[in-house]
């Protein structure tokens, strides 16, 4: 999928950067603090400016844990443990080079409970079918052992043509990423609150809102083409966007813990 998407490029190209940046970041701090989350950063192509964008936010010290920037390969399996045979097989800019490297990063970095890698070509001079590519892996503990913890991947291409701005979509995209994960595990507590209302998840920077009247229920375990083909007939009928509608608690099944949230979501986010 296009970044565009989630990220307008003009956003990443213009003036406009540092403002659209420096508001993801507070509204994470906000998130963070609400949620009592703590998160670490592994950075490749982004270069560290996850790191550094967040890390302007006062306070912030109390949530973000660091990062680990390992832009060349032998760093990437000396400070994350990605394997030399990963690396060799499928290369730097891969989903398998992502997944090891945020499972590196919360194998090292006790205190985070997410964690979030990027690895991809910015360019110039790349291979056409890695040009702009990154691969973004999101990883969080399991609440109900901490021991343990999930990791969903996916591959952006980015819409920029210049390095520079390039660098600032991969590093807009960690942020970004962190932020839905955020979004999903206070969702998940506002919702089991007495008498709470519905909370909708977005990717626009107002965060959350109320949908349309166009819902569509269901427990996307996983979503599947059943659903994008009643949501694409539902929307050209009535001329609405489709909100999708998890429910955390249903009459018979067990309810959904914010982990179950959080792997059924992220999917969600990226296609819809």
């Amino acid at each position: 999928m296009t970044i565009e998407s989630i990220i307008p490029a003009h956003l990443c190209e213009t003036a406009a950067w540092p403002d659209f940046i420096s508001s993801l970041c507070e509204e994470i701090r906000a998130l963070a603090e609400s949620e009592q989350s703590r998160f670490a950063f592994a950075e490749s192509c982004s270069s560290g400016l996850a790191a550094a964008s967040i890390g302007e936010i006062a306070g912030i010290s109390q949530y973000f844990c660091g990062s680990k920037v390992t832009y060349r390969d032998n760093t990437k399996h000396e400070w994350l443990a990605v394997t030399r045979d990963t690396l060799n097989r499928f290369t730097a800019v891969s989903e398998f080079t992502a997944d090891e490297m945020v499972a590196g990063l919360l194998t090292s970095t006790s205190e985070a409970d997410i964690g979030i890698a990027i690895t991809g070509h910015l360019g110039p001079d790349a291979p056409a079918e890695i040009d702009g590519h990154v691969f973004t892996a999101i990883g969080f503990r399991d609440e109900s052992n901490t021991d343990s913890f999930r990791v969903w991947t996916q591959e952006i291409r980015l819409n920029c043509k210049s390095r520079r701005d390039r660098q600032r979509e991969a590093a807009s995209l960690v942020l970004w990423c962190l932020r839905q994960v955020l979004l999903i595990k206070h969702a998940h507590r506002i919702v089991q609150l007495a008498d709470a209302a519905p909370v909708y998840i977005t990717s626009t920077p107002d965060g959350m809102e109320q949908p349309s009247d166009l819902l569509f229920p269901g427990a996307f375990n996983p979503i599947h083409d059943g659903h994008r083909e009643m949501a694409e007939i539902a929307s050209t009928l009535r001329g609405q966007e489709v909100v999708l509608e998890l429910s955390i608690e249903n009459v018979d099944k067990p309810t959904l813990s914010q982990t179950d949230c959080i792997c059924r979501v992220l999917p969600l986010l990226f296609e819809f």
